[in-house]
């Protein structure tokens, strides 16, 4: 069973790539050079760019905050996004199939005393034939016997550190040779494909969304919902949506009514354009003809 990530941001401080969880880990993540004084990494996350066959390390560095000593098991877990563009992670003993075959690290469990500070070295590497693009994966650190992960909620945002009821990932991200062209990536729903689903008295429409390239995305829709005599009856501008990762879906749900109002029958035109935020090239735009509600 997948799950989705919890990203804490309350009762969490983060800064200058720096995390203190409320339940007593401290999370900092170092790039270390010989010689040199240990680097902060910036953003909260790994993020390497590596050609097939490259091997590089980063370092994490757990601190003990608590009145009590925790014990971690440590391992790896390939990372994609769900349908609402949050990124999720495997449970402990599921297998890794992409990325998080790639991290290893030399020791499978951490023990903290209480105040103790250890740093964990984390190797990503990358296998020779690796086909150009972008990689997700996850290095998390669990405490025994822990609480079943619930499904994701929150805010979509790269954070330092993110937690799943009681386990904390930290994200690696890889560019293999990202010489690519970063046209033509996001592809709408075809005209037939829009779902309409009722919640809590409320219509939704749900447009489907693909990311066919190698990289990843972090796409923004636009829409406007008019009715038969073109008049505009519902818009939203610049959403963001998340994550979209290479070869995966999520969905853009559109409020076809606000709760408990009547929408009239008849023929309504939506018009979707999505624009992605790490590249502005990479664009898609779709009208679809509906019969609502």
């Amino acid at each position: 069973m997948r799950v989705g990530l919890v990203w804490l941001f309350v009762g969490l401080l983060c800064i200058s790539g720096q995390c203190w969880a409320d339940e007593g880990v401290g999370v900092i993540l170092l790039q270390l050079v010989e010689g040199k004084r240990p680097q902060v990494v910036p953003n909260g996350y790994f993020e390497y760019s590596l050609d097939p066959g490259a091997r590089v390390e980063g370092t994490v560095e757990l601190t003990n905050v608590g009145e009590h000593p925790l014990h971690l098991r440590a391992y790896s877990g390939d990372c994609n996004n769900n349908s609402n563009g949050d990124l999720v992670g495997p449970l402990w003993g599921e297998p890794s199939t992409k990325v998080g075959l790639w991290l290893s690290s030399p020791i499978s469990e951490v023990t903290l005393e209480p105040r103790q500070r250890k740093r964990v070295s984390v190797a990503v590497q990358v296998p020779p034939r690796t086909p150009p693009g972008d990689y997700f994966g996850f290095y998390f650190f669990q405490p025994d016997s822990p609480e079943q992960p619930a499904d994701a909620v929150g805010p979509a945002e790269l954070g330092v550190a993110m937690k799943v009821e009681s386990r904390i990932g930290v994200i690696f991200l890889c560019h293999v040779s990202a010489a690519l062209d970063s046209r033509k990536l996001l592809q709408l729903a075809a005209p037939g494909e829009v779902r309409k689903v009722r919640k809590d008295g409320q219509l939704w429409l749900e447009v489907p969304i693909s990311n066919a390239g190698a990289l990843f995305l972090k796409p923004q829709a636009s829409w406007i919902l008019s009715n038969s005599q073109g008049v505009a009856i519902a818009r939203e501008d610049a959403r963001p949506l998340g994550h979209l990762c290479p070869g995966y879906p999520l969905n853009l749900a559109i409020p076809a009514t606000r709760p408990q109002s009547i929408l009239a029958r008849g023929h309504y035109r939506l018009e979707v354009n999505l624009q992605d935020t790490r590249f502005p090239e990479v664009q898609a735009h779709e009208i679809y003809d509906l019969s609502l509600p």
